[in-house]
């Protein structure tokens, strides 16, 4: 009955429009008892296969982790300016 964790599949992130990239993973968080338990993985993989499922072509995230998403088959595009000012970087996965 509670929430473990979660992770949304947007059009948009944190990039300005001009750079045309979409959609994102956004907002991956596995509550604290539940961590260990591979749940990020399943969240973005349960996100790319519903990507999928929409004809998306590739997924972005955009994080400021090292290494993290790279395990999961993204690679690093490059580090981008966001909207908010802030140097982030860019992962890309293809589907």
């Amino acid at each position: 009955g509670q929430i473990a964790g979660y992770c949304t599949l947007t059009e948009k992130d944190e990039l300005p429009p001009e750079h045309g990239f979409s959609p994102f993973i956004g907002f991956v968080f596995v509550d604290e008892r539940h961590r260990g338990q591979r749940l990020s993985e399943k969240l973005i993989g349960q996100a790319l296969r519903y990507a999928g499922t929409l004809g998306c072509r590739k997924v972005y995230i955009m994080s400021g982790e090292q290494g993290l998403y790279e395990k999961y088959g993204f690679r690093k595009l490059g580090d981008y300016r966001t909207i908010y000012g802030s140097t982030d970087q860019l992962f890309c996965i293809d589907l």
